[in-house]
C-alpha cells in the first residue's frame, strides 16, 4: 500500500482543524446569542454555504450575545480565520500547480495565525451588564 507524502498529510491535517474550528465556533457562538438550534449553525456553517452566509450576516447582528467569549471561543475563532485566510489566499495568489499551492497552504497559515491572534484577542469586547 503507497502512503501518502508528507505534504499531503499536512494538507489533510489542515484541512481537519478548519473544519474543526469552524464547528466548534459557529457552535459556541450560537449558544452564547441563545439561539434554539446551535448544532444546525455549526453544522450548515461546514457544509453549506447559504445558511452560513446567513448567519454570519444577518443572525449574528440581529442577537446579542449574553455570555462573553471564552478562551475556547477565542483559540476556536483564531485557528478558523486563519484556517480559512490561508486557504483563500493561497487559491487567488498561488501557481496554479496543485502541488506548490499544497507546499503555501501551512506557511500562509502560520503568517495569518499571528495576525489573526493579535486581531481576536486585543479586541475590546463590550462588557455584558449582568455578567461579572
Amino acid at each position: 500500500m503507497p502512503s501518502l507524502p508528507p505534504v499531503y498529510l499536512v494538507s489533510l491535517a489542515m484541512y481537519v482543524v478548519t473544519v474543526l474550528s469552524v464547528n466548534y465556533w459557529v457552535y459556541s457562538d450560537a449558544t452564547a446569542r441563545g439561539s434554539s438550534f446551535p448544532s444546525f449553525w455549526s453544522i450548515s456553517s461546514v457544509f453549506f454555504w447559504l445558511p452560513a452566509l446567513y448567519y454570519f450576516i444577518r443572525y449574528r447582528h440581529l442577537h446579542e450575545r449574553q455570555r462573553p467569549p471564552t478562551r475556547g471561543n477565542r483559540i476556536a475563532q483564531t485557528l478558523a480565520i486563519s484556517s480559512l485566510s490561508a486557504t483563500v489566499v493561497t487559491t487567488f495568489f498561488a501557481p496554479p500547480d496543485q502541488f506548490t499551492r499544497t507546499l503555501l497552504v501551512p506557511a500562509c497559515f502560520a503568517g495569518t495565525l499571528s495576525v489573526t491572534y493579535v486581531l481576536v484577542y486585543r479586541r475590546q469586547y463590550k462588557r455584558i451588564p449582568g455578567i461579572a
